[in-house]
């Protein structure tokens, strides 16, 4: 019994070290596959500086190589492809729906795509929504004459510089003969003018602190209209 015993010692110690061995192989790359190439992950951040324009910053992380391309497309124009794991890249905005494109590539050929879309509002929409947050605060704010009875929205009110008037949207009275002003600048409006306008608004309204009672928007999706006009309100009409 014991003689058969290590015979059969031996030949588990046999078996044992033939496993082992393979695995060496195999842990080595001998004769083992490779593993699958991870997909890169792709993120996509927008803001909008209020000026036009949406600025886009794309990042591309790879948990088992490097990020070589990115890729980037807005509205109809030509792609434009970037050396790099992350891009900045700044768009004027000219058309209501607005579409970006963008693909990360890693250094083995794997590529991740996404997709941001937004909408600029019109003055209808900037109108009716700027219009409930004033209300809402118990506002004293004037706005236009409706061209007629149909008409939900009105004609843009003067607000004068030396008798010479810039129309503007809302007219708010903060406190006695004090006042702020919000204007917004749709995708009909020349930014030319809008921006001389800003301007020669900013010579009257802006404080000696710095701090501004005027509230320019350009060409924002509603939401941020909202975002920003609701931190007008709760800063005292200022900004």
């Amino acid at each position: 019994m014991k003689k058969y015993y290590g015979n059969l010692r031996r030949a588990r110690d046999y078996v044992l070290t033939g496993i082992l061995g393979l695995g060496f192989l195999v842990g080595c790359g001998g004769g083992g596959h490779k593993d699958k190439n991870l997909q890169p992950s792709i993120f996509i951040e927008k803001e909008f500086p209020n000026n036009g324009t949406v600025k886009y910053t794309v990042r591309g992380i790879d948990e088992d190589g490097d990020v070589e391309i990115i890729e980037t497309s807005f509205n109809n124009e030509k792609s434009v492809l970037f050396n790099g794991d992350s891009y900045e890249v700044s768009k004027e905005i000219v058309q209501r729906g607005n579409s970006f494109n963008a693909r990360v590539q890693d250094n083995e050929g794997t590529s991740t795509k996404d997709l941001d879309n937004f909408n600029v509002s019109n003055y209808r929409e900037f109108y009716g929504h700027v219009r409930a947050i004033l209300d809402n605060a118990n506002a004293i704010y004037l706005t236009g004459n409706f061209p007629n009875e149909k008409s939900d929205i009105p004609e843009r009110i003067p607000y004068f510089i030396n008798h010479d008037p810039v129309f503007v949207d809302f007219i708010i009275e903060r406190e006695s003969e004090r006042f702020s002003v919000i204007k917004y600048a749709d995708i009909t409006d020349s930014l030319e003018e809008i921006i001389n306008e800003e301007r020669r608004l900013n010579s009257v309204l802006t404080n000696a602190d710095g701090t501004k009672n005027l509230l320019f928007l350009y060409r924002l999706p509603l939401e941020e209209i909202g975002k920003r006009v609701r931190d007008f309100v709760d800063n005292g009409y200022k900004r």
